[in-house]
């Protein structure tokens, strides 16, 4: 079966992740998808970085196959730690997840990759927090049993040819950050005022956009940008 990468982030663009694009995945023939993304995520630098949410209208992401196929759920699980091993920035890892986030799947729902999603769906039950994603009141999660909680359909909904050439999708589901009082995501004003404190790191907003990875909020964002931004 063929897999590809679900990329709504850094995953594409950043220098210290190349070594694990290079070796693992057909970078030229990445392709565009729909995803229901947003900036969710309060990072480390205060600012905030994407996540996907089930309360989000669909924006803008990447796919990128998988040099290798796979036949059986260790392939799945090798190209999954990879994957979180680029997350961590390490070369080797066995994990695939943390309390930040997990490697969830999404199938194109075929008997063959039906087979292969339950044995995912066992693994990741075995793994002790695994799926702990948090979400704003009245959202539905976005990871249930290790498989993200959207259809295949509506990610190649623009891209219908490129859906019948892979079978699985592995993508990281990163916890947001959710207001402990009024349980909602952050606000677009939010957002940019993080950027406008720390403006170094608008550089990930806009190598998202350079990079064709969009979400709903990315116009609402700029409108509260200092306008400077493009010149950080």
């Amino acid at each position: 079966m063929r897999v590809g990468i679900l990329i709504i982030g850094s995953l594409f663009w950043r220098e210290n992740r190349q070594q694990w694009r290079t070796e693992n995945l057909l970078e030229d023939l990445a392709f565009p998808v729909r995803a229901p993304i947003r900036y969710g995520r309060l990072s480390s630098s205060n600012t905030y970085t994407m996540t996907f949410s089930r309360a989000a209208p669909f924006g803008e992401a990447l796919v990128l196959p998988c040099r290798r196929e796979v036949s059986d759920i260790d392939d799945l699980k090798h190209e999954a730690r990879l994957l979180w091993g680029a997350e961590v920035n390490a070369h080797a890892t066995e994990s695939v997840s943390s309390d930040w986030g997990c490697v969830a799947l999404l199938s194109n729902g075929s008997e063959k990759a039906a087979v292969i999603t339950n044995h995912w769906s066992e693994f990741v039950s075995a793994i002790p927090n695994y799926g702990r994603i948090s979400h704003a009141a009245g959202e539905e999660k976005i990871v249930e049993s290790g498989i993200l909680q959207f259809s295949w359909e509506s990610v190649f909904a623009q891209e219908r040819s490129s859906s019948t050439k892979l079978d699985l999708i592995l993508a990281t589901a990163n916890d947001p950050t959710i207001d402990q009082s009024m349980q909602i995501y952050a606000s677009p004003q939010t957002i940019a005022d993080a950027w406008n404190t720390h403006r170094n790191a608008v550089e990930y907003f806009r190598n998202n956009r350079e990079s064709r990875i969009k979400t709903f909020q990315d116009s609402e964002i700029i409108e509260h940008l200092y306008k400077e931004w493009e010149k950080s």
